[in-house]
């Protein structure tokens, strides 16, 4: 698990609250924090996705139906490799499936589901792998859309041992400290 509060945490203090109780209680199961600064506070990897901004940034400066395709490829030229997880809903999961192909979907570790069913999603992303020659047990499917117990083990279940699986967490913990308990059950 990764922590992706930074946009919508109640406080810095909160936050780093969060970022130290999940590394003490996740150990190595916690992959890190999008937030750089407590990262390096924590000693913790920073860990994060492409986000939307820069699709949003790029809006403006090209034609709606070539943006998506734009911003991966000035994504890849900046990263040179390291180019991690890609988002998959600015304009929805169909168009970014649409606009990818091969390459693309080769040179990014994996995808990021941020809206919509996680279970739909995960398996029209098994299928898109497999339809462009990807093996989805090598690539990483990170589910960061409200996510609680249940739906983190609905998700766990279905997919384990055919993909890569890794959530971000964020709304929900660094929101409201009535939500961060290891033993909520709803969200």
């Amino acid at each position: 698990q990764s922590e992706f509060g930074l946009r919508r945490r109640v406080s810095g203090e909160w936050e780093d609250q969060v970022v130290k109780t999940l590394k003490d209680e996740l150990g190595g199961n916690f992959a890190g924090t999008s937030n750089v600064y407590l990262a390096m506070k924590h000693n913790v990897k920073p860990s994060g996705t492409m986000a939307h901004e820069l699709y949003m940034a790029l809006q403006g400066y090209y034609p709606l139906h070539l943006v998506q395709k734009e911003t991966w490829k000035q994504w890849m030229d900046e990263y040179r490799g390291k180019n991690g997880i890609l988002l998959s809903d600015i304009f929805g999961f169909n168009a970014c499936l649409k606009d990818c192909d091969w390459f693309v979907a080769n040179s990014f570790q994996g995808f990021r589901h941020d809206s919509g069913d996680p279970l739909w999603w995960g398996e029209k992303l098994i299928s898109f792998y497999e339809s462009v020659g990807i093996d989805p047990r090598t690539k990483v499917f990170c589910w960061s859309d409200t996510l609680n117990n249940i739906t983190i083990g609905r998700i766990f279940d279905q997919f384990r041992n055919r993909v890569k699986i890794a959530f971000g967490v964020g709304t929900w913990i660094a929101r409201s400290e009535e939500r961060f308990s290891r033993n909520a059950e709803t969200d």
